[in-house]
């Protein structure tokens, strides 16, 4: 079961960015059957996508992803505390996935269309094919 937190999925606005991809990652878990919703009691994953200071995670024994559309290598002590929070970082470039790293080098970092090995699979990842496998990581 995933929960999503974080302002915004809680807006999928289609006029903004930030709603377009939350509607995007919202649909996605749907289309694979993946249970998943706003704010769920005792989710397997929380996902927060959010400005880097407004993640704020809601169930402590949940795996924590962190996910940030912030192009700017300026994190103040608040969005640093916030996200490390996080059991991982997403990024939605290279460049921000190499500030994530940077800034939180204990931290796994990733961003979209990068290679990921999990399972196993170390093929080019969309944000889809990225929550395929992260759903069957954790055995849904």
């Amino acid at each position: 079961k995933i929960s999503f937190v974080g302002d915004a999925m809680r807006y999928m606005d289609r006029n903004t960015g930030y709603g377009q991809a939350s509607e995007m990652i919202y649909r996605s878990f749907r289309q694979l059957g993946i249970t998943c919703g706003f704010e769920l009691k005792n989710p397997d994953i929380e996902i927060s996508f959010a400005d880097p200071w407004s993640h704020k995670f809601k169930n402590k024994n949940a795996y924590k992803i962190a996910y940030s559309a912030w192009e700017s290598t300026d994190l103040d002590e608040d969005a640093i505390e916030a996200m490390s929070e996080a059991d991982e970082i997403w990024g939605t470039s290279q460049w921000v996935q190499n500030v994530y790293s940077y800034i939180f080098p204990d931290k796994p970092t990733f961003l979209e269309n990068n290679k990921r090995k999990i399972v196993g699979i170390g093929d080019q990842l969309s944000l889809f094919n990225l929550v395929f496998n992260i759903a069957n990581t954790f055995n849904f």
